[in-house]
């Protein structure tokens, strides 16, 4: 990592040659890099917010470490059932809005 040699100019040259390429992939090969976001937003935000929390509630109750009351466990799957329409919601119009870019702009 820190030679001066010709083994630290090799890995010098590795890395940023695959920096590079890594930089052209993305500019070229993912031209709508705001849909990409848009889907892993759709895929991870309403998991991260709402469906994690529910679940691992749900698994401690499950195991004992904590207590909840029905209505406690009903609003859980109601969280866990609102994440999977909000994932496939969002999923299908990220991917709605990919399609149209692409036949708009190439």
């Amino acid at each position: 990592a820190d030679e001066h040699g010709a083994r630290g100019k090799l890995h010098w040259a590795l890395i940023s040659g695959g920096v590079l390429a890594w930089s052209i992939f993305v500019s070229n090969g993912l031209p709508f890099f705001d849909d990409l976001t848009g889907i892993i937003g759709a895929l991870l935000a309403s998991n991260i917010s709402y469906g994690l929390p529910s679940l691992f509630a749900l698994a401690s109750a499950t195991r004992g470490a904590l207590e909840l009351v029905k209505h406690e466990r009903l609003l859980m799957a109601a969280l866990l059932l609102l994440t999977v329409v909000l994932v496939v919601l969002g999923l299908y119009t990220n991917i709605r809005h990919t399609i149209a870019d692409s036949r708009e702009w190439g």
